[in-house]
């Protein structure tokens, strides 16, 4: 008895992926690398929960090794594009000031809220990146007490009265 092919179903696959490819490794690394937030690409129905691309990341298999080198190194590149972010907002005045609609009292005026959501984008890239970041650690204060200095201890012996 032969069976045809039209007759055998093939199951359909539905939800997220949990099994590791190399495409779909790939893809959450350009996409991380191009400064979209692991979160963000894990909230996307076609990819894998974060706690599978976590797992991934924790395996010692042979099949996620270059999933953790690409990984690192999109991540590289992602610090990188924050950088480059960081110089964009701080050069983008285009909302500094807005036009005034009282007829009496024309002009600009500052826009308070645009400069300190501005200060917010920047202050919160800064922060990230000098605390997760190695590249863009703030380098420790020296510290000028001196180390492995050897201790000097006087004995003093004691004289007993001679009375």
């Amino acid at each position: 008895m032969t069976v045809s092919n039209s007759k055998v179903k093939k199951k359909k696959v539905n939800g997220r992926p949990n099994l590791y490819t190399d495409e779909l490794g790939i893809d959450i690394c350009k996409r991380l690398a191009c400064g979209e937030s692991l979160k963000s690409i894990c909230r996307d129905p076609a990819m894998p929960c974060i706690s599978s691309v976590m797992n991934w990341l924790l395996s010692d298999s042979e099949l996620h090794a270059g999933f953790l080198e690409r990984y690192d190194h999109a991540r590289r590149i992602q610090a990188q594009i924050l950088a480059d972010e960081l110089m964009d907002i701080a050069d983008d005045g285009s909302n500094d000031y807005m036009e005034r609609n009282d007829p009496e009292n024309g002009g600009y005026a500052v826009n308070g809220e645009a400069l300190g959501r501005s200060r917010l984008r920047v202050d919160t890239r800064k922060w990230f990146m000098s605390k997760v970041i190695p590249k863009f650690k703030d380098k420790p204060e020296e510290d000028t007490t001196p180390k492995n200095q050897p201790i000097t201890i006087n004995l003093v012996k004691a004289e007993k009265d001679a009375d």
